[in-house]
């Protein structure tokens, strides 16, 4: 463990780390599908009606439920993203 400072201080919470990453990977599908199913629903907007997801209508308060979403989509790919990173660490604690 010496040689590989990184590893000890991972080595402890390796299955937290993974479980962390797995239960993200589920919050990132379940945002996708209410996104898409939103998106579905704002699509049917009638003609000369300004969608919810226009630029300005985004800049109004309460916010677009697909902009709420997106928003929601961002931070949690974000956070995925910086943990992920820690994945080769955890193969190392794993071998």
């Amino acid at each position: 463990m010496e040689k590989e400072p990184a590893v000890a201080a991972f080595a402890r919470f390796h299955d937290a780390n993974i479980k962390t990453l797995l239960y993200f990977q589920v919050e990132i599908a379940q945002i996708q599908s209410l996104l898409t199913l939103q998106e579905e629903v704002d699509h049917d907007v009638p003609a000369g009606q300004e969608s919810p997801c226009d630029i300005p209508s985004t800049m109004v308060e309460p916010r677009p439920i697909q902009w709420v979403l997106i928003e929601r989509l961002r931070k949690c790919v974000h956070q995925y993203s910086k943990k992920k990173d820690l994945v080769p660490v955890l193969l190392l604690c794993l071998s």
